[in-house]
């Protein structure tokens, strides 16, 4: 017997002759990196990413940056205690994005777009409850009491906390289904730009809480009828 490293070259040529063999009747095989996106994300859950990206971002931008004029002009805030709902709003979205860096590890991006929708449409819906209530004293010329800024202070935390995720988790589940073209991707962040653009016009016509409220409607519309695309677990 012939030891040593002719024997290994012998050996070499005849593994890679039988593997040679085998790759004329079998497919060519992709790497693992190239395969686990040959799929392109489908149209239907790029529509929906898109829709759901704009109303968020519009929601978010509305009660970011216009929820201290409104505390002022209509719920007749001290412009000292009007700066607290912009503030909490921020504060707990900084917070939130520090905390869900560890939990993104153990969760999916879906997930979060899906309890970040219930955490937005809670503090939305309490929003409008409590603002109207506000509004409601002072037509009536009743004294308005420190609880009801408090409740204010923390609608616009709930809505930080569920806002907080969206750019990001709502970008990946969309590319969960597949990889997006460079048009694709443009496409995408074209309805955040115009989401944003309608975040800070649309105040200015319609009642800040009514547009959030309907915002974030909207946000568990989309998300409920496309369950199984982006699933909470």
């Amino acid at each position: 017997k012939i030891r040593g490293p002719i024997a290994m070259t012998g050996s070499v040529v005849k593994s890679s002759g039988s593997s040679a063999e085998l790759s004329e009747d079998s497919p060519p095989l992709l790497p693992p990196a190239a395969s686990a996106f040959s799929a392109r994300v489908p149209i239907r859950i790029l529509a929906a990413g898109m829709a759901f990206i704009l109303i968020a971002e519009a929601a978010e931008t509305s009660v970011s940056c216009w929820c201290y004029t409104y505390a002022v002009k209509e719920l007749r805030y001290e412009t000292k205690k009007a700066a607290l709902l912009p503030s909490s709003f921020y504060a707990v979205f900084t917070g939130m994005r520090m905390l869900l860096t560890p939990l993104s590890q153990h969760f999916k991006p879906s997930t979060f777009m899906q309890v970040g929708t219930v955490l937005a449409l809670a503090g939305a819906g309490l929003f409008y409850l409590c603002s109207g209530a506000v509004v409601a004293k002072h037509e009536a010329e009743e004294e308005v009491s420190g609880y009801w800024l408090y409740m204010l202070i923390a609608c616009t935390a709930l809505m930080g906390a569920g806002f907080c995720p969206m750019y990001a988790m709502v970008t990946a589940s969309v590319r969960q289904h597949g990889e997006m073209t460079s048009q694709e991707l443009g496409l995408f962040h074209t309805s955040i730009s115009l989401g944003v653009m309608a975040g800070l016009a649309l105040p200015g016509y319609i009642k800040l809480p009514t547009m959030d409220l309907v915002g974030a409607l909207c946000m568990l519309a989309i998300t409920m009828s496309h369950l199984r695309e982006f699933p909470f677990r």
